[in-house]
């Protein structure tokens, strides 16, 4: 029967047409994704960007408020690393910033995030941790890098300098948690450096710990 025929052939080519979209839709959604990957991770490192990074904390600090948890904030930077550029080149500079954030990521939990926010300045947000927990986290960090990461011929050990700002106190919103905990960089910078400080909201309002960075000298 021609009819019979023509149908059972419209239908075979209704169904492939619906396995073309599938497929199309599959395909524009891995697309998607693969896109928002490259928007929000660090190319360099794998780990997030800035823009990928404060989304995510702004919410993590929601969430925490809601339940009534800790959420602590690391945030370190390489010291000197424009000398080390500089000294070195891009491309030796590159390979310390991928080496610091392999060791980092040995303590930093795969729960926590962890962020590259400018060129050689990171973020880690570690949940359920109180600022306490979260200084002796930076510290094992800062030790490692210092230990395992070096630079140049005579294999210069490379350092960092940490802050660490707990959630609570003047410290309630995720604006004022990552500017506290970069200005406890900038007070382990002004103390030597390869150090870790623990910026305390009880103990003074945030809104006044803006120390001033020399650009020559991070």
């Amino acid at each position: 029967d021609i009819d019979a025929a023509a149908h059972v052939a419209l239908l075979a080519r209704c169904g492939e047409l619906e396995r073309l979209a599938e497929q199309r839709t599959a395909e524009l959604e891995q697309a998607r994704r693969h896109a928002d990957y490259l928007a929000t991770t660090d190319p360099l490192t794998g780990i997030f960007n800035r823009r990928g990074l404060l989304p995510l904390l702004i919410r993590e600090v929601e969430l925490a408020q809601r339940a009534h948890l800790s959420l602590t904030l690391i945030a370190f930077d390489i010291d000197y690393f424009k000398r080390i550029n500089a000294e070195f080149g891009a491309s030796e500079g590159d390979r310390i910033l991928q080496e610091v954030v392999t060791v980092a990521r040995q303590t930093v939990r795969g729960t926590d995030l962890f962020g590259r926010i400018a060129g050689e300045e990171f973020v880690v947000a570690l949940r359920d941790t109180a600022a306490a927990a979260g200084r002796d986290v930076a510290e094992r960090m800062r030790a490692d890098i210092a230990a395992r990461v070096h630079v140049g011929p005579e294999g210069h050990a490379i350092t960092a300098s940490f802050g660490v700002a707990g959630l609570g106190g003047t410290l309630v919103t995720a604006d004022a948690l990552l500017r506290a905990a970069t200005t406890g960089i900038d007070r382990a910078k002004n103390r030597g450096r390869n150090r870790v400080v623990l910026v305390e909201p009880d103990l003074e309002d945030a809104s006044l710990l803006q120390l001033a960075r020399l650009p020559d000298e991070a």
